[in-house]
């Protein structure tokens, strides 16, 4: 993996600034597919509903986020986007700029129409999705674009990379998927779908130069992109990302 360029802030100092800047900023509302995700999180409110004042009591907290438990992965399609649509108008009025969807770290989940359908109860149109799967303690990695599930930690410290479309979860009878490299993912689950002609993706070498250089890929995303996917293999990679 390439190395951290001198210039990138440490991981210290990069949740430093995370923590200042979202002290001036409303709650980042995170609608998840699945209860578990809860599990990797302390200190944030989870709601199992999303009326629009129960979102309120939400939006008014010091917060720095807060969960909307939606439970959409034991849904069928049609269900999962008629819930998201409507936790996405049930958020407009607070006009977040930001949401975050999350679904499964082995890529399992009603994506994109779920995602789609968020977006479209927040009248967002055509927002830049960005994909980023990883679950650092779970073993769940992205390198060279391609996602990866870790094995057992071995003697000596190695562990097996298996990319994520030749593991069991790959075979998911609901959710089942052939790539493992994620702007090929996002091509196969999206195939027929109009507006997701291409996704790009961020490198370790982007990320690790730097929030300046990995702003730059954002902001060439938004323009000629509409999925854009990301690699790290550790937490200061995903800190430099969120920075």
């Amino acid at each position: 993996a390439p190395p951290f360029s001198p210039d990138a802030p440490t991981s210290d100092e990069l949740r430093r600034g995370l923590a200042k800047r979202a002290a001036m900023r409303p709650p980042l509302p995170v609608v998840d597919d699945d209860p578990t995700g809860t599990q990797t999180v302390h200190g944030v409110s989870v709601r199992a509903d999303w009326t629009v004042d129960g979102l309120l009591a939400e939006f008014e907290t010091d917060q720095s986020c807060f969960y909307v438990l939606a439970n959409t992965r034991a849904l069928n399609v049609a269900d999962a986007v008629e819930r998201n649509l409507e936790i996405g108008a049930n958020l407009r009025p607070f006009g977040p700029r930001v949401v975050v969807s999350r679904s499964d770290s082995t890529l399992r989940g009603h994506f994109p129409k779920e995602v789609d359908a968020l977006a479209k109860g927040l009248g967002w149109e055509d927002p830049l999705i960005i994909v980023a799967p990883q679950f650092f303690e779970g073993g769940r990695v992205t390198a060279n674009g391609i996602h990866y599930v870790l094995g057992p930690v071995k003697p000596g410290g190695d562990r097996i990379a298996t990319p994520a479309g030749e593991t069991e979860f790959a075979r998911d009878a609901a959710f089942g998927y052939r790539r493992s490299r994620l702007v090929e993912w996002v091509a196969e689950k999206t195939a027929g779908i109009p507006g997701y002609d291409g996704a790009w993706q961020l490198g370790l070498e982007g990320a690790r130069a730097g929030p300046d250089v990995a702003r730059d890929v954002f902001l060439d995303a938004l323009a000629d992109a509409r999925v854009l996917c990301v690699d790290a293999l550790e937490e200061r990679d995903m800190l430099i990302l969120a920075e």
